[in-house]
């Protein structure tokens, strides 16, 4: 069974500047451990070394943030947030996310955020 939804792709990512000895944490961990994400987000998940049709650097504790507009997602200090590049043939290396087609490339101040459509697998 999968779900089709639609939504801006954003990377999210550890400040580089932070002070490398604390780990980076949870893009919307919340003070008690738990995720706490923002209205905003469609979706999130990690990315991994097999996911294909992604242009940023993949590496550890790095997230694909879909949101509903082209607004960047909220995310914890010590977290950045860039568009992510993504081609149509996006998908996740267990193929749980996919992308079924990119509607649009919106010009923003801070770069090309992709307006797509996904399909998600459930259950």
């Amino acid at each position: 069974m999968a779900k089709l939804v639609h939504g801006f792709a954003w990377y999210a990512y550890p400040d580089p500047f932070r002070d490398e000895s604390q780990p980076p944490g949870h893009p919307f961990g919340g003070a008690d451990g738990a995720a706490k994400v923002p209205d905003e987000v469609v979706f999130y998940r990690p990315l991994a070394p097999g996911d294909a049709g992604i242009h940023n650097e993949i590496k550890p504790d790095v997230y694909l943030v879909v949101t509903r507009t082209m607004l960047h997602p909220k995310i914890n200090k010590g977290w950045e947030v860039d568009p992510a590049l993504l081609t149509e043939k996006f998908k996740t290396g267990d193929e749980q996310v996919r992308m079924t087609r990119v509607i649009k490339a919106h010009k923003t101040r801070c770069g090309e955020v992709t307006e797509g459509e996904f399909r998600l697998a459930t259950g």
